[in-house]
């Protein structure tokens, strides 16, 4: 009977060492998951920020779109404006140019005499 105990205390034996080699490869299993939960969760917060200052990136867009086309209305305004001022000028210019040749033309009411 020795040797069927033996025997049996052998197998516990291999038994024994079996569970603790699988508890290992649970354990290290359980290590490899935590630390690829660890970089799903970092990479995950990375592609946030990245995501955030895409946003920004894109609302500071918007806001100098909406600049460059308010500043190019004020242009075109400006533009209309400093074209109105110049053509009442050359109207004015061709007034005072009429005035002054009728007021010193020879023979013209205008002229005093001297």
């Amino acid at each position: 009977m020795e040797a069927g105990q033996d025997d049996l205390l052998q197998q516990l034996r291999e038994l024994s060492v079996s569970e603790q080699e699988a508890k290992a490869k649970v354990e290290e299993y359980e290590a490899q998951i935590q630390e690829l939960q660890d970089i799903i969760t970092e990479l995950h917060q990375e592609m946030s920020l990245k995501d955030q200052d895409k946003l920004s990136q894109l609302q500071q867009l918007i806001q100098l779109e909406a600049k460059v086309k308010e500043l190019t209305e004020e242009l075109q305004g400006s533009a209309e404006t400093t074209a109105q001022l110049r053509r009442e000028a050359t109207e004015r210019e061709v007034k005072n140019s009429d005035l002054h040749r009728d007021l010193y033309q020879p023979g013209s009411q205008g002229q005093s005499g001297f």
